[in-house]
């Protein structure tokens, strides 16, 4: 059996190995390409992969448009060749914005012989990844659950989101299992894979929370946040989605210079709408721990300021605190709340007979010290 190794050139070395005719390999967090590799039976393989970058990036020295698109390359590669290929890496800074980084790869094909005997001399969790996806390949299940169990030993949470979309992967297809579409659909929830997600919509699973859910895009943490964990409050890992929800609708919002700009429209409604259903959870929950009974306040203040200005600034600012000594200033900036705002729009909309505004005003008076 052949492997598709792909080496990525970047300031330390990391491979990803992709079963020849085997499915798509999903994007991982530090290398965001998904690969794909075909037997062409006549000596050579196609590889098709795509990315995604930022539309407008590098249009302009300061780029705040966050609007991305997908690129789908591919090329043929025969079994004594490497070939290098390039794609783009984004990130972000503070000052410029949007920045589209081209990084580059080689990928060459070699036998599986070869990459189990590379993997298996360091103990990495990454290598215990790409060991469980070789030896369900190979229908070696019991080596395959070894690996997986290693696996469940750490606490990294990209590398757990991995195993829940080979997890997926395996009860889709019924590798040494028996297929179970919920069951993987349920763990390519937990992996926040939105392949598999747009693929599984068609298939009618999660449509009752989502009945337009071509409308989607997924085009920021914020939305990828909020679709996934709506759709795990439906499943055994409801505690689990409450508390990221809860964690993503203190993401504010709060840059002056991005409240007019139409570029962020999206991101702003998908906190409005985290906030506005963790504020509706703490309730519902009798989540009171941890201040809960203070941010529902906040965050149902977000979701009113977000309805009626379109961002949430009348709660959420930005500041500059001098941290340096009397010889050196060193400014940074730090984020603050306005909770008397916020209390003052909740209490605007109980008396508009808002069945939340007046839930959370009376779970927050029933509670406050």
């Amino acid at each position: 059996m052949k492997v598709l190794k792909i080496n990525y050139q970047t300031y330390k070395e990391h491979q990803q190995y992709v079963i020849i005719n085997g499915k798509v390999t999903h994007a991982s967090y530090d290398f965001p390409v998904n690969i794909s590799c075909t037997d062409l039976n006549n000596g050579t393989y196609l590889v098709e992969y795509d990315y995604t970058k930022y539309a407008n990036a590098g249009k302009s020295s300061f780029n705040y448009d966050y609007t991305l698109e997908t690129v789908k390359e591919s090329f043929t590669i025969s079994k004594n060749e490497k070939f290098n290929a390039s794609y783009i890496k984004m990130r972000w800074e503070y000052i410029k914005g949007a920045i589209n980084d081209y990084e580059t790869f080689t990928a060459s094909i070699v036998p599986i012989e070869k990459i189990i005997e590379e993997l298996t001399t360091k103990d990495t969790t990454q290598n215990h990844l790409l060991l469980t996806r070789i030896y369900l390949k190979l229908e070696q299940y019991n080596v395959a659950d070894n690996y997986i169990n290693e696996v469940l030993k750490t606490d990294e949470l990209f590398n757990l989101k991995e195993l829940n979309i080979i997890l997926g992967e395996r009860y889709e297809y019924g590798m040494g299992i028996e297929i179970d579409l919920e069951k993987a659909y349920i763990h390519y929830l937990l992996g926040h894979s939105k392949y598999d997600l747009k693929r599984f919509f068609e298939l009618g699973f999660g449509i009752n929370r989502f009945p337009n859910y071509e409308e989607l895009l997924f085009e920021n943490y914020i939305e990828l946040a909020y679709i996934f964990n709506i759709l795990l409050l439906d499943t055994e890992y409801k505690k689990q989605a409450i508390e990221e929800l809860i964690t993503y609708a203190g993401f504010w919002d709060y840059d002056v210079d991005e409240q007019e700009d139409k570029a962020y429209t999206r991101r702003r409604m998908f906190l409005a709408l985290t906030q506005l259903e963790a504020a509706k959870l703490i309730v519902d929950n009798n989540l009171i721990e941890n201040n809960n009974y203070e941010k529902c306040v906040l965050f149902l203040g977000g979701y009113f300021a977000w309805k009626e200005k379109g961002h949430s600034g009348l709660i959420a600012y930005e500041y500059e605190e001098n941290i340096g000594d009397e010889y050196d200033s060193l400014y940074v900036k730090k984020e603050a709340t306005r909770f008397n705002v916020a209390l003052e729009l909740v209490e605007k909309y109980a008396k508009l007979n808002d069945d939340l505004a007046i839930k959370v005003l009376n779970f927050y008076n029933l509670n406050k010290k």
